[in-house]
Parts: structure tokens; sequence; C-alpha cells
């Protein structure tokens, strides 16, 4: 049975592993924070280590498990700079102006990360990502995020984009394998070195976005 990693312990790591609990998932659960004062707050397993190496620790054969990322970051580029550090430097970049001004309720994170919305508004904790139309306010989705920033990404930049599937209301992941297929992809980018690489995680109205450059450890 396929195993569930809650990346990040608060607010939001801590409300997932309640949800998922009462929707009676068979497989284990476990929050992975590095914070001593948090076991016991889901009724969970609790493992005390940093979310991103612990991630980097993980093995393909258990590519079948679930990580859902409940940190300040984005959890996808920060494991594969670190699976890649020893061999490979990624270096972050700004979004050019034709894909930012094309992107919805835009704000800028550290090292020129982006996150992008379509929603102008908070969420209800509890949205159920209906396919075609918003769950808050019942207008239609004039697209899916995830797909949105692969074709405007395509035509500047390499793009990866993980699809961040819906587990419970509100509570979002992707399946350790979708990883390790990233990092394949990355390696096998055909401009390595010169073109630069666009990598997103999105649902369908939320997403984080990282361009970067990857280049050879000197």
């Amino acid at each position: 049975m396929a195993h569930i990693w809650i990346i990040g312990a608060g607010k939001f790591g801590t409300r997932a592993a309640m949800m998922l609990s009462r929707l009676s998932w068979r497989g284990k659960i476990t929050l992975v924070d590095p914070n001593p004062d948090l076991p016991g707050r889901s009724g969970c397993e609790f493992i005390k280590q940093d979310g991103i190496t612990f991630c980097s620790e993980l093995e393909p054969d258990q590519g079948e498990d679930w990580i859902i990322p409940a940190l300040p970051l984005h959890l996808a580029y920060k494991w594969l700079q670190k699976r890649l550090y020893h061999r490979f430097k990624l270096t972050n970049i700004t979004l050019h102006n034709d894909i930012l001004n094309k992107l919805p309720n835009v704000i800028a994170g550290r090292e020129g990360r982006i996150y992008t919305s379509i929603a102008d508004f908070l969420c209800p904790p509890d949205c159920p990502e209906p396919k075609n139309h918003c769950y808050r306010t019942g207008r239609k989705r004039e697209y899916h995020m995830f797909e949105f920033i692969a074709e405007l990404g395509g035509r500047t930049y390499f793009p990866i984009v993980i699809r961040s599937h819906q587990m419970a209301p509100g509570v979002g992941g992707f399946q350790l394998k979708t990883l390790f297929e990233t990092e394949n992809k990355v390696l096998r980018h055909p401009a390595k070195g010169e073109g630069p690489v666009l990598l997103a995680t999105s649902c369908r109205c939320h997403a984080v976005i990282d361009a970067f450059f990857i280049k050879p450890s000197v």
C-alpha cells in the first residue's frame, strides 16, 4: 500500500493529515518536519527531519508513494536542486515579461520564484477542485493552470509541469515517481547549459514556478 508523506507539519500539513485520516486511507500517513514540538498533533506518524533532505533520500522503488508539499517553498525545485548538487548547478532566473504578463494574479517569491492563481480571492479550505468551474463562484474555468503554463512556457523555455492531484478537499499532492521523472527530463534537456528550464507544480487553479539554467558544477 502506498505511503503518504506530508512534508511540513504546520497548519496546512496537519490539516492534510487529519483530512486524509478521516477518509480512511489504508496506507500509512507520515508528517515530516524538523520541529520537535509537533508530534501527536494529527494522530499520524511523525519524522523529525528537514523535509527536502528527507525527500532526497527516498528511493525510486518507492515511486508509488505520495508526496503532499506543505512548505512555504517549491518542493519539486528544491528536491531537484539537492539531488543534482554534486553534478549540476541550478541558477534561478526571472521569468520573461511576455510570460509574466499572461499569468493571472502573480505574486513574486524569493529567487525569482512565481506564485500564480486563477482566483483573485482566498479559496475556501475545503475546495474539492471541480473539473470545469470554480467551487466558490460557480463560474466556468477558462483553462486548467497546468495546461496553460505548459503551453505558455513552451514558447521560450523547456517546460516541465508537475500536476498536483486532489487527494482530499483542499489537499493536493503527486506521486514520488513524478519527481524522478522530472529529474530524468531535466537531465535529457537537449539545450542543457544554454536553454532555460521552467519547472512548475500546478493544480487546476494555482501554481508555483521556478525558471533556471542547469550547468555542470565546476
